[in-house]
Order: structure tokens, then C-alpha cells, then sequence
């Protein structure tokens, strides 16, 4: 066999050796590729486990790499980077609790907690640079950072897409973010306890510094930021900047100056699915919003308190309120539910109710809401049962807000049982005004300025509107009730009130009022009695009109009919 004949064979068998490598290889690429190793920690070190301190297992290790920690408690402390902490992180490892000393899969942190406890000598975790790191499963504890430049005392997370899951933050303190700040990070937190942590200025659990973090599943309950005035910023969170997302959270007993749940400042945030309770501030109990365009969409927000905006305070904010609920909040001074204060919000198909403004003068405001300045847009909410001194439902000062398709019935106040208005020059569409009691049981008082009210239901009322002197109302399309659902008195005041072209008594014929469903019933008066105000839709987002415009929040449609059409979708 010549050499010819004899390389053949061998260059054959070294292109499919190649080529196997290469199919083999995870990347397709042909070049080998590094496993995540693995290490392990415990109290007693060697030869039990690799190492006996986190940090020495985090400096051994590379990215990727795995850190599998058994229960007991960690306390020593590093200066890395001149710093004092119990685990620096530099590098994409993963941090893991919940092991027996067996470091059998899967850990269980319940049953073996890992502890990292700083013992107030530093912050317990730092992480910091481009990287993408994983923490979960342990308890972080003890952790101090003070002073001005005092961020972050359990975790601080600096410029990093970490990953923070399944771990117990509680009782650290720091001057902003007590359980954990956050300074330019995508981190994704789920799933975490974070509670009974401190801050003298912002953020007693968590502080977000343009950060467009994603909140899943945390329960961030009985942080504090306080010091003797409303600067003491988000006893649970405070976030400022960027846009991150809170998604079915429970944000309870928290407490702070301003914004006892939350505080938002210039954020873009979206909150939903969020439970906010018990929560207590001296502005805004729940949620304090100031100078943000955030969403806030189907969250519960209820039984918190404050000074003003016992659920949520807005100031200078064009926020979106959306299909949240929002009860049994309270103040001793203005807006029970919600305190708007030059804020061109839009409130859109909230449910309002049980809200209290009260001290025992009128001078608490607003039981449902409390606005002033700007032009804020509402449209289909249901305001009920809410209390004040005076407005009951709404009370409205300089502002030139405009209310469609809202449902305002059963709210209480010494004066302006349903809406008091001063100095405001309104709009209100389609608006169903029914059974507000107490005090002057008006179901809307002009003290001042002027109303323009088309098709609207008001009855039950012991006066349907009052208009005060040097005050105007314009009416056009109103259904007064009749037999039980008649006001003592339609209208009165020293004011000018036009009653307009189309006024009609009757029975309103709501559906069953006395479980709160005022949707209007086959033999209302109502229906189409109304004129065209320009609305195409009702309180329930159902197309208006059917046929005729109906008066007040409801469109009846009969049993049956087609509401939508869905046209078919034609693809090329």
C-alpha cells in the first residue's frame, strides 16, 4: 500500500473524530465547555464541607458556579473594597441555603435556615458590577449601614441583574434601604420575606434607585422609615426613577412620614396585583405618588391611615388608577380613599368604598376622595359608602376634573353628602347620584364656581343639588325619582341652576340597590331618555348607546342582545 492510499483513511478518521467532538459539544462550536462547579459551606469547614465562610467559597469560586451553604449562622465580616460586609459578590455565582451538611437536593431553608448575620458591623451582602448573581434561601439579619452614605443595610445591589429569591430579610438598619437598595439594577426579587427593617430617611424595606427591578411575590410587612417629620420616606419601598414592575406583593404595617406602603417619586413604576394593608403615614397611608406617571392597576388597597390620602396621596402626578379597590381607609383630615393635589390623574373603573375622612368638624374632606387643582379624569368608578365631614363621596376644590359614567350612592357628610364642590368648574357625564345621607344629605352642593351635569340620575336625596350664590349649575337630562327613590327637595340654593330641555320624575328601577347593584332594570326611566353627550360607553365599558343615550352611569341593554361584534381576522 503506497503512502497515498494509506493518509486517506487516517485523514477520514480524523475529520469524523472532529466532527463527533463538535455534535457533542453543548455550543455546537466544537470547543470545550467549562461545568459549573460546585462548592459547599458549613460552620465546621473541613473536612465536613469545602470551606467554613461564604466569602472564602465566593473568592474560590468562578461564574456560574454554585455555592451550596448548610444551616447554621455566618457572621464573619470582610473589608473588601474597603467595605464591611459578610459576602461581597463581584461574579455570576449562585448562593444557596437550606442544606444539611449531606448537601442533598432539594434544600428546604425552612427546615435547615442558613443564617448571614452582620451583627450590626456592616451591611451583610454587597453586590456589585455587571453581573447576574443568584441568591436564595437564607436569612439576612443584623446588617448596618448609617450615615449619609448608609445604603442597603441587609443587601445593597449596585449596577447588578441579580436575582433575590426565597430569603428572609429582617431587622437591619440603614439610612436608605433597610432590607435592600438598589442603584441601577434589572434584579429580580421573588418570593422574599422582608420585614422589621429600619432607615431614618427612605425605604425602610426596599429603596430603588433607577432601577427597573421586577417585584413577584414578596411579602414586605412591618418596615419603618421615620424620623420626626414627613421626609422619612416609604416604610416598605421607596422608588424613584425608571420603570420597575410590582406584581402581586403584599405590602402590610408598614410605616413611614410620607407613603407608609409606598412612596413614589418620578417613577414610571406598574403596580398590580398587590395587596397594601395596614399600612400608616402622615400623607399617604398606602401609597404616596409624587410627580409620577405610574400604572396602578388591580391592586387592594384597604384599612390603611394617614393625615391625608388615607389609601393613596397624589401630588403633581398624572398617574393611571385603574379596576383597583380601594376601602376602609382612614384620616383625620383630607380624602379617605385617595387626596389628589394638582395631579392630572386618570381613574378608571375603581371601586371606592367604606373610606373615612373624620375629626369632628367639617374640615375633613372628601370621604372617597379629596381633589384639588389640575384636571384629573373619572371615569366609571363606583364611589360608596364613604364618610367625611364634608363630601361624603368627593370633595373638589379648584379643580376642573371631569366625571363620566361614575356611580356616587350611600356615602355620609355633614355638608355635600354625595360631592361638595368649591371654586371648581366641573364636568359630569352620565353620573348616577343616589341615597347619600347625613348632615345636609345633598347629593351634590356647588359652594362655589360652576357645574355642568348632562344626563344624570340623582334621587333619593333630601336635596338633589344645592347651588350657592355667586355659583351656577347647568343641567341637561336629569331623572328625579319618584315614590321612594323622590329627594325631599329637587333643587335649591341662592345660586343660578338651569334645569335645562329634558327633566323627567320616575322610578329608576335599579336592580338591587340594597346590595349595592345600581345598574338600571327593564322598566327604568331612565332609558333611553338621555341625549347625546359624546360617551360611547357605560360604567361596565359596555357600548352607549343601545339605542337612545340612557340617563345615569348604567346602558340598559336587553337580555340577549349583541353587545360586541368580533370581526374576523383575515390573514394573507
Amino acid at each position: 500500500m503506497n503512502k497515498k492510499s494509506m493518509f486517506i483513511p487516517l485523514a477520514l478518521g480524523l475529520g469524523l473524530t472532529v466532527a463527533l467532538m463538535w455534535l457533542l459539544s453543548p455550543s455546537g462550536s466544537g470547543l470545550p465547555v467549562a461545568r459549573a462547579a460546585s462548592y459547599t459551606v458549613c460552620p465546621a469547614g473541613p473536612p465536613t464541607c469545602d470551606y467554613s465562610v461564604i466569602q472564602d467559597a465566593v473568592d474560590a469560586a468562578g461564574d456560574g458556579d454554585v455555592i451550596k451553604v448548610a444551616t447554621g449562622t455566618y457572621d464573619d465580616i470582610n473589608n473588601y473594597n474597603g467595605l464591611a460586609q459578610v459576602v461581597y459578590i463581584i461574579k455570576s455565582v449562585t448562593i444557596r441555603g437550606g442544606y444539611t451538611t449531606a448537601f442533598a437536593e432539594p434544600p428546604d431553608p425552612e427546615a435547615n435556615p442558613t443564617i448571614l448575620d452582620a451583627g450590626g458591623q456592616g451591611r451583610v451582602i454587597y453586590i456589585e458590577g455587571n453581573i447576574n448573581p443568584t441568591i436564595e434561601g437564607l436569612r439576612i439579619t443584623g446588617g448596618r449601614s448609617v450615615g449619609p452614605w448608609g445604603w442597603g443595610g441587609g443587601v445593597r445591589i449596585s449596577g447588578a441583574a441579580a436575582t433575590i429569591r426565597n430569603n428572609q430579610i429582617f431587622s437591619n438598619t440603614a439610612h436608605d434601604g433597610g432590607g435592600l437598595r438598589l442603584d441601577n439594577s434589572a434584579a429580580i426579587l421573588e418570593g422574599n420575606t422582608i420585614y422589621s427593617n429600619t432607615v431614618d430617611d427612605g425605604g425602610g424595606g426596599l429603596f430603588l434607585s433607577f432601577s427597573p427591578a421586577t417585584l413577584i411575590g414578596n411579602n414586605i410587612s412591618g418596615n419603618t422609615a421615620f424620623t420626626n417629620a414627613v421626609t422619612a420616606q416609604g416604610g416598605g419601598l421607596w422608588i424613584s426613577g425608571a420603570a420597575p414592575v410590582l406584581n402581586g406583593n403584599t405590602i402590610s404595617r408598614n410605616s413611614a412620614g410620607s407613603g407608609g406602603g409606598i412612596f413614589l417619586h418620578e417613577s414610571d413604576a406598574t403596580l398590580t396585583n398587590n395587596l397594601i394593608f395596614d399600612n400608616q403615614a402622615d400623607w399617604g397611608g398606602g401609597v404616596q405618588i409624587y410627580g409620577a406617571a405610574a400604572t396602578i392597576r388591580n391592586n387592594q388597597i384597604f384599612s390603611n391611615t394617614a393625615h391625608d390620602g388615607g389609601g393613596l396621596r397624589l401630588d403633581n402626578s398624572a398617574a393611571i388608577l385603574e379596576g383597583n379597590t380601594i376601602y376602609s381607609n382612614t384620616v383625620d383630615d383630607g380624602g379617605g380613599g385617595l387626596f389628589l393635589s394638582f395631579s392630572p390623574a386618570t381613574l378608571i373603573g375603581n371601586n371606592i368604598s367604606g373610606n373615612t375622612a373624620f375629626t369632628n368638624a367639617v374640615t375633613a374632606q372628601g370621604g372617597g376622595l379629596w381633589i384639588s387643582g389640575a384636571a384629573p379624569v373619572l371615569n366609571g368608578n363606583t364611589i360608596s359608602r364613604n364618610s367625611a365631614g364634608s363630601g361624603g363621596g368627593i370633595f373638589l376644590h379648584e379643580s376642573d376634573a371631569t366625571l363620566t359614567n361614575n356611580l356616587i350612592f350611600d356615602n355620609q357628610a355633614g355638608f355635600g353628602s354625595g360631592i361638595s364642590a368649591g371654586e371648581c368648574a366641573l364636568r359630569l357625564l352620565h353620573t348616577t347620584i343616589a341615597h347619600n345621607t347625613d348632615g345636609d344629605g345633598v347629593g351634590i352642593r356647588v359652594s362655589s364656581g360652576t357645574v355642568a351635569l348632562t344626563n344624570t340620575i340623582i334621587v333619593s336625596q333630601t336635596v338633589g343639588i344645592v347651588v350657592e350664590y355667586n355659583s351656577s349649575a347647568t343641567l341637561e337630562a336629569t331623572l328625579w325619582g319618584t315614590a321612594t327613590w323622590a329627594n325631599t327637595t329637587d333643587w335649591s340654593g341662592d345660586g343660578t341652576i338651569i334645569t335645562g330641555t329634558v327633566n323627567l320624575w320616575g322610578d329608576p328601577a335599579f336592580v338591587d340597590p340594597d346590595n349595592g347593584d345600581y345598574h338600571i332594570g327593564e322598566n327604568s326611566a331612565a332609558i333611553d331618555a338621555g341625549v347625546d353627550a359624546g360617551v360611547t360607553n357605560d360604567i361596565d365599558f359596555h357600548p352607549r348607546p343601545y339605542l337612545i343615550p340612557d340617563i345615569g352611569a348604567d346602558e340598559y341593554w336587553p337580555p340577549g342582545m349583541l353587545k360586541f361584534i368580533y370581526l374576523p381576522l383575515v390573514m394573507r
